[in-house]
Parts: structure tokens; C-alpha cells; sequence
């Protein structure tokens, strides 16, 4: 009975790093600077035809343990666009490629939105890219990238 006592208490303690393991062997990694960074603002243009890239980051840790992959990573690139007239996003705030928006750059969530300096509207979407895409995309590159890993 000692035996079965050493393997069950083992095995509780390998569900235990295996549950609480994204806390303990997670890594990330933040930037931060006192000073703004300088950087050429290229805006999209008017007629909606590309985006421009804003962004691209990792979005949540994966959860792995021993060389096992239990949850991936989740990478997410933000591209800025001037929408079609007359496209609006859905209910859920989603910004899909049919109807008056069929026209759009990119897909995914409506992640904000402002003005250019001629008035025009001007949103921002935010959808999931692979990690080869996120470490191929630069702020101000255009939207659809052409790069082999963002296909």
C-alpha cells in the first residue's frame, strides 16, 4: 500500500506543475522606455485599397512543460485601414470581408478607430498571425504583407 501512496502522491504533484506551470516556468518579457520613441508615421491611404501595420505582439503565454506543448502561444498583429463607405462592424465588433466591407484590408476584431488629418475614419484591427508573421512584420509596413510568413 506504501507503493501505490508513493505513486498517487507523485502523480498529484506532477498535475499540480502541470496546472500551475504557466505561472512558474512562463517567461515574458517587457519593454518599457522613459523617452518616446521616434518613428515616420505613414498613413494608410484614403481609398482603403491597404493598411498600414501597427502593431504585432504576443497576446498570451502558451503553457508548456518538459519540451510539451499544452497550450500555445497566441500572436495578434494590429493593422490600421480607411473602411469602404457604408462597412460597419458586426454586433460583436468584428469587421468581416463581405457586404459594403468586402473591400477591407484585413479581418478581425475592431480593436479602435480615429481620424486622419483630411477627415477621413480610420479603424484599427486586431487579428491572430503566426509567430513566423509577427517576427516578420514591422510598424508601417503594409497590409496585406506580401512576406511569406504572413500569407
Amino acid at each position: 500500500m506504501p507503493g501505490v501512496l508513493a505513486i498517487l502522491l507523485v502523480s498529484a504533484m506532477i498535475v499540480a506543475l502541470v496546472v500551475t506551470g504557466g505561472g512558474l516556468f512562463g517567461t515574458s518579457v517587457t519593454v518599457s522606455s522613459d523617452e518616446g520613441v521616434a518613428a515616420e508615421w505613414t498613413p494608410p491611404p484614403a481609398d482603403g485599397s491597404y493598411g498600414v501595420v501597427v502593431g504585432s505582439y504576443k497576446a498570451k503565454d502558451g503553457l508548456g512543460l518538459l519540451g510539451i506543448e499544452f497550450t500555445p502561444s497566441r500572436w495578434e498583429a494590429q493593422v490600421m485601414f480607411v473602411p469602404p463607405a457604408g462597412c460597419e462592424p458586426t454586433e460583436e465588433q468584428d469587421i468581416v470581408a463581405a457586404g459594403a466591407c468586402s473591400g477591407v484590408p484585413a479581418e478581425g476584431r475592431l480593436g479602435g478607430g480615429g481620424t486622419t488629418a483630411d477627415g477621413d475614419t480610420l479603424w484599427t484591427v486586431v487579428f491572430e498571425v503566426s509567430k513566423a508573421c509577427h517576427e516578420a512584420l514591422n510598424p508601417n509596413d503594409r497590409w496585406p504583407n506580401t512576406t511569406g510568413a504572413c500569407r
